[in-house]
C-alpha cells in the first residue's frame, strides 16, 4: 500500500542526459522524461521547458519538473513551460529572486508545496483550468505578486499559506496567515464559491472576468469585464498638469465604473 505515496511512478530505470543546459531524467520504457535541473549555477534571462527532448532519435515528453530543478536560481526572469507538463515539483523555483514572467501550460495538473516560494519579482500568474492541486506555500511571500487569473472552474481548497504573506496577530494576539495583497480573478459565476473555501479567501479581493489594460483619454486602466469596473493604473503621466478622474469610462464598446486608483498610479508625476 505504501507504494502508492510516491506521487510519480515510472516503468523502467532512469537514464540522464543534458540537453541546452537542461538536465533530464527520462525513461525509455514510458518514453517520459523529467526535468532536474541545470548545468549552469546561474541561468541567465529566458528559460523553457520544451514539450519533449530527442534521445537517440526518439521522442520523450517532458511531463513534470523535479523538486528544487531550479531553486535559487537568481537570474532567470522569465519562464515558459510547454504543452505537456503536467507537474512542477516542490520548491521548483523557490527564491528565483528576478522571475518577472510565468507562462503555465493547460496541461498542468499539479503545482507542488513552495515551487515559487520567494519569488520576489513575479508580478501575476494565470493558474489553468486544467489544475486540481497547489501545494502549501506553493507562492508564498511573493511580496510583488499583484495579480492572479485562476481560471479553475470549480475551485478545491488550498492552504491559508498558499499565496499568503507572512506572520500577523490578530486583535487577540493570536498569530495568524497574513493575506495576500493580489488580486484574484476567477471565472464568471464563480465568485461566491472561491469566497467559500479555504485559501481562496485569504484573497483581499475576488473579481469575476479577467483584466485587460488599456488606456481611454490621458488615463491608463485596469479593466475587467465580468464585473464592469476599471481601475487607474500606472502610466505615462508626466507631461500632464491636471487630473480628472470620470466615474464612468467606455472602452472596446463596453461601460465600466471607474472603482479605484492602483498603487503607485501617479508616481513621480510631477
Amino acid at each position: 500500500v505504501v507504494w502508492n505515496l510516491f506521487s510519480e511512478i515510472y516503468e523502467g530505470e532512469p537514464q540522464e542526459i543534458t540537453i541546452n543546459n537542461i538536465e533530464y531524467s527520462y525513461s525509455s520504457t514510458s518514453r517520459s522524461a523529467k526535468v532536474v535541473g541545470s548545468s549552469f549555477t546561474e541561468w541567465v534571462g529566458k528559460l523553457i521547458i520544451p514539450s519533449s527532448i530527442s534521445v537517440d532519435n526518439v521522442d520523450y515528453n517532458v511531463v513534470s519538473i523535479g523538486a528544487g530543478a531550479f531553486n535559487d536560481t537568481g537570474n532567470i526572469d522569465s519562464l515558459f513551460i510547454s504543452e505537456g507538463v503536467e507537474i512542477i515539483g516542490r520548491q521548483a523555483f523557490q527564491s528565483c529572486w528576478n522571475l518577472r514572467y510565468v507562462e503555465l501550460p493547460s496541461t498542468l495538473t499539479t503545482i507542488e508545496n513552495s515551487a515559487f516560494m520567494n519569488c520576489n519579482e513575479l508580478r501575476n500568474i494565470i493558474l489553468p483550468a486544467s489544475l486540481i492541486s497547489i501545494g502549501d506555500e506553493a507562492f508564498y511571500y511573493c511580496a510583488n505578486l499583484s495579480v492572479v487569473v485562476s481560471r479553475i472552474q470549480s475551485p478545491f481548497e488550498i492552504s491559508e499559506n498558499t499565496f499568503c504573506m507572512g506572520w500577523d496577530w490578530d486583535e487577540n494576539g493570536k498569530q495568524v496567515f497574513r493575506k495576500t495583497d493580489a488580486k484574484l480573478f476567477v471565472p464568471v459565476g464563480t465568485k461566491t464559491s472561491y469566497e467559500a473555501i479555504e485559501g481562496w479567501n485569504m484573497f483581499s479581493a475576488i473579481y469575476e472576468g479577467e483584466p485587460k489594460q488599456g488606456r481611454v483619454g490621458e488615463l491608463d486602466y485596469e479593466f475587467i469585464s465580468g464585473s464592469n469596473v476599471a481601475t487607474v493604473i500606472a502610466g505615462e503621466y508626466s507631461s500632464m498638469t491636471k487630473v480628472t478622474i470620470p466615474a464612468n469610462v467606455t472602452f472596446e464598446n463596453i461601460r465600466y465604473s471607474v472603482v479605484g486608483i492602483g498603487p503607485n498610479a501617479f508616481y513621480n508625476s510631477s
